[in-house]
């Protein structure tokens, strides 16, 4: 053991702690696995739980902290290169690192095994999307008019491509073969690219305000959402004229920014999440109709108490899943596509941070808060797919200090899952 003061063996005596800088050693191999900093004075006591899976750390004169072994962090050092994107592909395979040296790392998310590193001249880092397939992986940077397109399988550069001006871009949603992707900038415009060419297909001027436009195909990719400075509407697919332009209610006259980026189809195009700001507030439109009457219509709206960043239909698009949990829709508010009150609900659970920094444990029937993260384990804005990455085995989050924190989710849940 190192340091000095007391230190404390786990039950299984394969883990001892370091008072001085209330560090965690391997005693197996004499490596330090864990750092606990905060404490404000020297640590003079330690006391694992019975479990060890809780860290007891008293200080002199301070107050005693508790923390949790099966969070991981991992601080950056001098001359180390930083993380500066985190990502999990739509399938759920492969986790995506892009660091400040312009090196993307991929890995196997079930085994954490190394795919491959790869360094990428003149990469933007800053934005990344993956293809539904796991196919490509489409980086953007600010200010930056290049779009490079990853192979994921190869991580060789596919192609590259500039669009229009240099504004910057911040949401690409991708078509559902996953040959063309639509960009949508904060200098008014909503492009088409097909990335087997190379060429964009149309672009579209779609408002006069200066602020980031949120794009989405829909499910069948003959429609593009987009959403703006209280405004959003529907672009055809195939030729980039309007089909309808909606100005939002007066409440959402706010920088996109301040309310999130969620446009969320339904599987059978019939509905459209939104979500706003001032005050926070989720919205279902009616788009059944929209090529025909060249409107749209508000079906169901609710207020929440904190600012939604992500959102998607859940359970049969019998509720919503958001950030701060989740929200029952009304049945005559429901699409044609969702699941008969009569049919079992859904089993699946997905971890979710919240505001607070509490981790929560959600399903139908079901929400229970799970770990507490401390504001330097955790970005002031999180962003799913940006700085957090959620899966079933574990979260993964990107500081603002770039550091690197991993909470295993799974051994909590072998733990815990009697009392559930």
């Amino acid at each position: 053991m190192f340091g000095f003061g007391f230190g404390e063996f786990t039950p299984n005596q394969c883990r001892t702690a370091a008072t001085l800088s209330c560090a965690v050693w391997d005693v197996r191999t004499g490596t330090q696995i864990r750092s606990f900093d905060g404490h404000g004075n020297s640590v003079w006591a330690v006391q694992f739980s019975p479990d060890g899976s809780l860290l007891a750390a008293a200080t002199l004169g301070g107050p005693l902290r508790f923390w949790d072994m099966n969070i991981n962090v991992t601080e950056p050092r001098h001359g180390e290169r930083l993380p500066m994107f985190i990502a999990l592909s739509p399938l759920g395979t492969i986790f995506t690192t892009l660091y400040n040296d312009r090196t993307i790392q991929f890995r196997k998310e079930a085994s954490d095994t190394l795919v491959w590193t790869q360094p990428i001249a003149d990469l933007p880092v800053c934005f990344a999307t993956m293809s539904p397939d796991d196919r490509f992986l489409v980086l953007h940077g600010l200010f930056d008019p290049d779009i490079l397109i990853i192979d994921v399988q190869s991580g060789q550069l596919h192609s590259r491509s500039s669009h229009s001006g240099q504004p910057l871009i911040q949401f690409i949603s991708f078509h559902c073969d996953s040959k063309q992707v639509v960009l949508g900038d904060n200098n008014f415009h909503v492009e088409l690219w097909d990335l087997d060419s190379v060429t964009r297909v149309w672009v579209a001027k779609v408002q006069d305000h200066d602020s980031p436009v949120c794009v989405s195909f829909s499910p069948q990719s003959d429609l593009v959402a987009w959403m703006g400075h209280g405004k959003f509407g529907l672009l055809d697919a195939f030729s980039g004229e309007e089909v309808i332009f909606q100005a939002l209610p007066t409440d959402v006259q706010h920088p996109i920014w301040l309310y999130g980026r969620c446009l969320t189809w339904s599987t059978d195009e019939t509905r459209l999440l939104t979500t706003s700001g001032g005050p926070p507030r989720l919205r279902i439109w009616d788009v059944a109709s929209a090529r025909s009457t060249k409107q749209v219509y508000p079906l169901f709206e609710c207020d929440t108490s904190l600012a939604i960043t992500r959102c998607s239909f859940f359970d049969g698009h019998r509720s919503i899943l958001t950030d701060q949990g989740l929200i029952p829709i009304p049945p005559e508010h429901r699409p044609p596509c969702a699941a008969d009150d009569l049919a079992p609900t859904s089993s699946e659970r997905l971890f979710r941070l919240r505001d607070d920094g509490w981790i929560w444990w959600v399903g139908i029937n079901m929400e229970r808060r799970v770990f507490w993260l401390p504001s330097t384990y955790r970005s002031e804005t999180p962003f799913l797919n940006a700085n957090i990455v959620t899966s079933q085995d574990s979260v993964r989050l990107r500081t603002d200090a770039f550091s690197y924190v991993v909470v295993d989710m799974k051994k909590w849940i072998e733990n815990n899952i009697s009392y559930v």
